[in-house]
């Protein structure tokens, strides 16, 4: 009878843990197509359907609670473990707050001038006026052997704005969320073909708390990779971006 009752509470035991649920918190900043809420208040765009994804593959029994905050949040949230894991950038300073787990895609980051502006190449920003948005990831590789005055702006449309009105000569930054408000603006044919200056890895990122917690990353990194190896990146972003705009898109894997 004792053997009987040990071998049901080991039966009752195997079958909790196998639909017993992980749940992760997860910050993102508001950037379309990236992560947006629609005018139904619905939370959308590549990141968020990537989680939905994972949420939805094999026997694994995993959820996302999903929150979109401002970047100052997002790391304050996420150094005070109250969120477990973003998807962002890696930036000079983010590893004191939180710890870089596996990298996503790569994306450069570009200067956008007008046609006949004379910048041709990086070392025609000399001495030119460069927008670039307050708090972002601005252009330290130009820093040292180029000479330009930075003009920060708060928002991209701002600094493009300002481009087309000669207050400016470039703006910086990243080359999908500038793209994204060109499209806004309708200035595509009125813009010379960007110049990247630097490819940045953007990765998962998780908290200090959940790097501790062996067992519940492991599983999330490994179904993040599983869901990336089978095309759900790629899937995901064909549906937003054009041939031409994927380009600027890249598996870490592929770049070199």
């Amino acid at each position: 009878m004792k053997l009987s009752k040990r071998i049901l509470l080991l039966f009752i035991f195997f079958i909790f843990e196998a639909h017993s649920q992980e749940t992760y918190r997860v910050g993102l900043l508001e950037s379309y197509p990236w992560a947006y809420r629609t005018e139904s208040n619905l939370i959308k765009g590549i990141y968020p359907a990537l989680f939905r994804k994972l949420e939805n593959r094999g026997n694994v029994n995993i959820k996302f609670d999903i929150q979109l905050m401002p970047l100052a949040r997002i790391i304050h949230e996420i150094k005070q473990s109250r969120i477990d894991v973003t998807i962002m950038s890696h930036h000079a300073g983010r590893e004191i707050n939180m710890v870089s787990q596996m990298p996503i895609y790569k994306t450069p980051f570009v200067l956008f001038t007008q046609i006949n502006s004379g910048i041709e190449e990086l070392a025609d920003i000399r001495n030119r006026n460069v927008a670039m948005l307050i708090g972002g990831s601005g252009c330290p590789c130009l820093n040292s052997d180029t000479p330009y005055q930075q003009v920060k702006v708060s928002k991209h449309l701002q600094g493009l704005k300002m481009l087309m009105k000669n207050r400016v000569d470039a703006v910086a930054d990243p080359f999908i969320r500038l793209n994204e408000r060109i499209k806004e603006l309708d200035i595509q044919e009125q813009l010379s073909k960007p110049i990247i200056y630097e490819w940045r890895t953007v990765s998962l990122w998780s908290s200090h708390a959940l790097e501790h917690n062996a067992k519940k990353l492991d599983l999330l990194t490994s179904e993040m990779s599983k869901g990336i190896e089978a095309g759900l990146m790629e899937k995901l972003l064909s549906d937003y971006f054009s041939p031409i705009e994927l380009a600027y898109i890249t598996s870490p894997e592929h770049l070199h």
